[in-house]
């Protein structure tokens, strides 16, 4: 095993381009020891996979104040274990199928993804990250609630909210041991936002009680009581809130770094106007294994272990870093380039491996689709502004790219569907 210099850190890559730091970290070796987070980087693919796959010993987050915040209760699916997690973890994977979303892409996402262009299409400019990117899978995903998904006061009072709560995990601060009070501050504003969260959707949960909808809270006060004992308004509220939260930032933050390839690629927009739905589909797949927003997955192992060869003691904290397994050049052939006719497109590991696969990801892969072909068909001439700031990468656990200041051709664009093989 290897140990990164005490001036090196993935902690320095916060709000920063972290992909030269990731090269330096697969040339390394498979496992990596980080002193600055106290814990091994995991960088390879393969190793990587392995690590998400010993969910048995590799398991607690070592964050466990802010997963608290997050899901809002002790059983949610990401915080079971055993055939309490395999049974709602099915049942989310069924509620959100491929076959099913299916269905969704022309009944709601490419409605809701048109709706969303038709605010901004008349003035030839925009902020896609702002304008297009925080306002779609937030609706859909409450729209699949039953919340309250065309109210925007409702609906951007709960992004602020939550991006709060997202704060606690994705500043750098909750590990960093110089800033105790910056980190007991950020906390605290989690805390606070955890609670008026809560406040503004538990009259929509209780009014759900009787199970008699279709939409995902009803279906929680009906199906729970067969996956979990005990069920109650405590995993109602804790499932509501995972969702609500999964359900939106993460592929708020794809779908800007999807613009941003668009906007950066040399030659990739007239590529992707001349593209099959087949290709675009890979498209959206190169744009998860390239800027996936979710960089890495924090383990404790809670048992004595090894990994990639190396042997780990219980209480360490591994720390899986997929995004670079994702340019590891041992798996993938030009790793750092958009490949619209790779073999193996969906291998990456953006949604996570093994036991605990994310339970949304045909959900988040068809919402990227449809705004990949929205921008293609409505936003002729699309660049980014030169006269407007620049892109950059913010975050530290959960990256994208922003502002993402564009001009384009302005006008009503049609909406009709006109990519080859439809």
């Amino acid at each position: 095993m290897n140990k990164l210099a005490m001036d090196e850190s993935f902690l320095a890559t916060k709000d920063a381009d972290p992909y030269a730091f990731y090269k330096r970290l697969l040339a390394r070796g498979d496992v990596v020891w980080d002193a600055d987070l106290n814990g091994w980087l995991v960088t390879s693919y393969d190793a990587c996979k392995e690590a998400m796959r010993q969910d048995d010993v590799l398991y607690d987050s070592p964050h466990k104040e802010g997963r608290k915040l997050l899901f809002g209760g002790t059983r949610a699916v990401p915080a079971l274990k055993g055939a309490e997690h395999e049974r709602l973890h099915g049942w989310w994977l069924t509620e959100f199928s491929p076959k099913r979303v299916a269905e969704w892409r022309a009944t709601m996402i490419k409605p809701i993804v048109d709706a969303c262009i038709d605010r901004f299409i008349e003035k030839g400019k925009a902020e896609l990250a702002e304008e297009l990117s925080e306002r779609i899978p937030i609706r859909v995903i409450t729209r699949l609630m039953g919340l309250p998904w065309q109210d925007d006061d409702f609906v951007d009072t709960y992004r602020r909210l939550n991006h709060q709560i997202v704060n606690v995990l994705n500043h750098r601060t909750h590990v960093d041991k110089n800033d105790k009070a910056g980190a007991e501050r950020i906390m605290a504003e989690g805390a606070a936002a955890a609670k008026e969260i809560e406040e503004m959707i538990t009259p929509f949960i209780m009014a759900r009680k009787a199970g008699e909808g279709d939409d995902l809270i009803s279906k929680f006060w009906r199906d729970g009581p067969r996956l979990l004992d005990d069920w109650n308004l405590s995993d109602v509220m804790a499932n509501t809130r995972l969702m609500l939260q999964a359900g939106s930032d993460t592929t708020t933050y794809a779908t800007s770094n999807a613009a941003y390839l668009m906007l950066t690629r040399a030659g990739l927009m007239a590529q992707l106007k001349g593209a099959s739905e087949a290709q675009l589909t890979t498209f959206v797949e190169e744009v998860l294994r390239l800027h996936g927003p979710v960089h890495l997955r924090s383990r404790q192992a809670i048992a004595d272990t090894t990994l990639a060869g190396c042997p780990f003691a219980k209480g360490e904290t591994v720390i899986p870093i997929v995004a670079a397994a994702n340019r590891d050049p041992t798996r993938y052939e030009r790793p750092n380039e958009v490949d619209l006719s790779r073999k193996t497109p969906r291998d990456h590991l953006a949604f996570h491996f093994g036991p605990h696969v994310c339970v949304g990801a045909a959900l988040a892969r068809a919402e990227l689709l449809e705004t990949v072909i929205a921008l293609v068909q409505r936003m002729p001439g699309m660049r980014l502004d030169p006269a407007a700031q620049q892109p950059g990468m913010i975050g530290w656990l959960m990256r994208a790219y922003r502002p993402l200041n564009i001009v384009f051709d302005p006008g009503p664009q049609v909406t009709a569907r006109n990519i080859a093989g439809d």
